[in-house]
């Protein structure tokens, strides 16, 4: 598992970035579109499909926020580990002492010593699988941000070829750009479908991480 954004993230984040400045986040895009133009009918169409990707934006942005908020509560789970460590680095070192005192009397102490060392060592069995279930669930969150994304392209590459089929045109040259158009729905649909199947299996691994912690708490 990984606990940094993967290459397709950033991708999608670069594109996000550039619709935020004003750029295309698709490469056919039409430019000179303009509603007044057109039919009331195609202009219903077009404003359907546009308010469709404004909807998918919005589920994008929640989804980004929602993964950095995973983020944070990796990192933290990762500083538990590290002091559960800590802790039973200490406990251990004050079994060693009570071991190397001498005399009978000293069995209580090390007995006692004993069951801290045995708590703590529980404790960082138990804080180790909270960091795993952090960890598994930060990549479902980058899943589902990564499938809300390449959902909002989706609904964005709608909005475009029915922004194309308003204008309407004639010929080889409009039939070629509308195949373009149409290959590019094609291509981020099929991304779409890939980034459902990676969600869901992330979502499993969510749900193994949380057996395994009940199993540590056990």
């Amino acid at each position: 598992m990984t606990t940094r954004l993967s290459s397709a993230l950033l991708t999608l984040a670069l594109i996000f970035g550039a619709a935020a400045c004003g750029g295309g986040p698709l490469s056919n895009m039409v430019s000179d579109y303009d509603a007044a133009a057109v039919s009331a009918d195609d202009r219903a169409k077009v404003e359907a499909a546009d308010q469709e990707a404004m909807e998918a934006r919005k589920a994008a942005d929640a989804a980004v926020a929602a993964t950095e908020k995973a983020e944070t509560e990796f990192e933290a789970a990762e500083n538990a580990v590290k002091t559960s460590e800590g802790e039973l680095d200490v406990a251990k070192a004050a079994l060693d002492l009570e071991e190397a005192k001498a005399g009978a009397d000293q069995k209580a102490g090390v007995a006692a010593a004993e069951k801290t060392v045995e708590e703590k060592e529980k404790a960082l069995e138990v804080a180790e699988a909270k960091r795993d279930l952090a960890e598994s669930t930060l990549d479902a969150k980058k899943a589902m941000q990564k499938e809300a994304e390449m959902a909002w392209l989706v609904a964005t590459a709608k909005t475009e070829l029915a922004k194309l089929k308003a204008k309407g045109g004639s010929g080889p040259q409009y039939d070629q750009e509308e195949a373009k158009f149409e290959g590019q729905l094609a291509e981020t649909e099929a991304d779409l479908a890939e980034a459902k199947k990676d969600r869901a299996e992330a979502e499993e691994a969510v749900e193994a991480s949380k057996t395994e912690l009940k199993d540590a708490q056990g």
